[in-house]
């Protein structure tokens, strides 16, 4: 939600489906550090949703660039974080699953769209990497309605964020790196 040049015209569907399968949902987005590309992206997502007969103006909420505080104080008023198609969220799902927010997902053919399907992975919650876009929209909403199913997956995220955050072996194996290529 933080960074619109990363939500490609590929997950319009997706957000149409989000919507319509959540009447009571509001879809989030962060302006990110420009303005234009969120008005953009605001622009296109309501033109899509008017084809149908979803108001923009009642199911987006369009929020300024802010600070980090501000934006980690967003991730705890969520219910649940919708990954992008293409390009997963890398800081933005770390703050998201450090607030214990349920991220939704899919493994994408590229690095930078595997980043949340990794962290989700560390964490034992690999039922939230779905194959596809329809299976994200699924899982959203299982999430979006069931809130004891919410609540088991944020809990299981909480008791599980040592396993993604207090590891070692990554800065461990870029010393060994750098060590044998000086």
């Amino acid at each position: 939600p933080h960074a619109p040049f990363k939500v490609h015209p590929d997950n319009d569907p997706m957000v149409v489906q989000l919507l319509t399968a959540t009447p009571e949902a509001l879809l989030v987005l962060c302006e990110g550090g420009s303005p234009a590309l969120g008005k953009l992206l605001y622009k296109r997502l309501a033109g899509v949703l008017a084809e149908h007969g979803i108001d923009a103006n009642q199911r987006i909420r369009r929020l300024p660039h802010m600070s980090r505080k501000s934006f980690l104080s967003l991730n705890y008023c969520c219910d649940l974080m919708v990954d992008c198609l293409h390009w997963s969220g890398g800081n933005t799902s770390l703050d998201a699953l450090t607030a214990k927010l349920p991220v939704v997902t899919t493994a994408g053919t590229l690095m930078r769209g595997r980043q949340s399907a990794s962290m989700l992975q560390a964490l034992g919650c690999d039922e939230l990497v779905c194959q596809d876009w329809q299976a994200m929209v699924e899982k959203a909403t299982q999430l979006a309605t069931d809130k004891n199913y919410r609540q088991q997956m944020s809990k299981r995220i909480g008791e599980n964020q040592g396993a993604l955050f207090n590891r070692t072996e990554g800065p461990e194996q870029l010393l060994r790196i750098i060590r044998e290529l000086s």
